[in-house]
């Protein structure tokens, strides 16, 4: 399943909270998505909001793994926050069914097992959180003569945090299901941010429908990429003077 389309087709059908919500995925220029928000420098938010921004991961991770499929390419990039202050898992690129080849074996995203499954995702979990806590991701190393993993010693500053990383490393939970229930158990007295108006799914669809027919009608196309050289010049030809002084060309 390395057809992000076809994941989220998937996700269609079977929504969460904490997933991005694709809001038309049969265009051929790309998946049009809901807006979500850049997730702050952990360094700057306090821990109570970042377990709360672990737990809402997990529930994610939870919820793949129930359809069978892997995220697969776990990191602080593909983290995103909703209107509410949610965090939400994105980037489905890499998403593979269970059982699948790792694609990013030996990494601190998958570990070290040659195929993906929900153990490799909470391996991933586990960095994520380590990097989040500490503000550089580890140094995970296997012994060259006896293939042990070499994991490294960290403090947090939370019992709680560091217990959920090493379990996570060691593959020490049966589920992402048992995964979060003990990350739903480290204290915290942060609340969500204020709920703001979400926008119907039916309406965004409806404005990257105008969308597309004002750029249709402004350009004659929807570009799928940047335009080249040749792509340039037939367009200066159709639309001549328009284009410098619009600043698309030198």
């Amino acid at each position: 399943m390395r057809d992000e389309r076809a994941v989220h087709r998937l996700l269609e059908k079977h929504p969460h909270p904490n997933i991005v919500e694709a809001l038309d995925t049969t265009r051929p220029e790309g998946i049009y998505f809901r807006k979500y928000h850049s997730c702050p420098d952990p360094a700057f938010t306090a821990q109570g909001r970042r377990i709360r921004w672990y737990q809402d991961i997990i529930r994610g991770l939870a919820h793949i793994h129930s359809l069978g499929i892997t995220h697969s390419d776990l990191h602080r990039a593909n983290i995103l926050l909703d209107n509410k202050g949610n965090a939400v898992l994105s980037d489905f690129g890499g998403s593979c069914r269970q059982g699948a080849s790792n694609p990013f074996i030996g990494t601190p995203q998958n570990g070290y097992t040659e195929t993906v499954c929900d153990a490799s995702d909470r391996f991933a979990m586990g960095s994520l959180i380590y990097e989040m806590e500490k503000g550089y991701p580890p140094q995970i190393r296997t012994n060259s003569e006896t293939g042990d993993l070499l994991l490294p010693r960290f403090y947090t500053g939370h019992d709680g945090i560091d217990l959920l990383i090493d379990h996570a490393w060691r593959g020490e939970y049966t589920s992402t299901r048992e995964m979060l229930a003990r990350a739903e158990e480290l204290y915290t007295t942060l609340g969500r941010e204020e709920v703001r108006n979400v926008v119907p799914k039916k309406k965004l669809r409806a404005r990257i429908k105008q969308w597309r027919k004002v750029c249709e009608r402004e350009h004659g196309c929807i570009l799928y990429s940047l335009p080249t050289e040749v792509e340039l010049h037939d367009l200066e030809e159709r639309y001549g003077q328009r284009m410098k002084e619009e600043g698309l060309r030198d």
